[in-house]
């Protein structure tokens, strides 16, 4: 009985790992002033650092909450990465494909806004895209 009782806990926390391990890192870019934000949903961990700076951590504990946000009728996804320690908003993302650091001609699938600034907000499995870049590959 102990043993089923263990590998019941075991492929419990197997699998809790194993999702963990799936998840993504947020990395938003911000211009004038130059910074970028960094969260890691494995940790939770938020980190904000500037050009010449080290990274200042943001939040130890931190989780994108959807936020009920409609326009025209329309739901939007928009998210809040939340502090889950003090229940304040960190960073605020908007899915619209639309998202710029300000700088590049990149194109980022998150809108971030963080401290008021405006930036641009990717993944691993949604990354900014050159736009040009694309053409180029399309074209002999």
């Amino acid at each position: 009985m102990k043993k089923i009782v263990l590998a019941i806990i075991s492929l419990s926390l197997t699998s809790q790992f194993a999702f963990a391990k799936d998840r993504d890192v947020l990395k938003c870019d911000f211009t004038e002033p130059f910074i970028t934000v960094v969260y890691n949903a494995n940790t939770g961990l938020v980190t904000s650092s500037g050009m010449e700076e080290r990274a200042e951590i943001l939040s130890n504990d931190a989780s994108l909450v959807p936020v009920d946000a409609e326009e025209n009728g329309v739901v939007d996804s928009s998210y809040n990465l939340v502090d889950n320690t003090t229940g304040k908003t960190i960073l605020s993302l908007k899915l619209s494909f639309k998202g710029s650091n300000g700088m590049s001609d990149h194109m980022y699938p998150f809108d971030g806004t963080y401290n008021d600034m405006l930036g641009g907000c990717s993944t691993k499995k949604a990354p900014a895209v050159e736009p040009y870049g694309l053409i180029e590959s399309l074209t002999r």
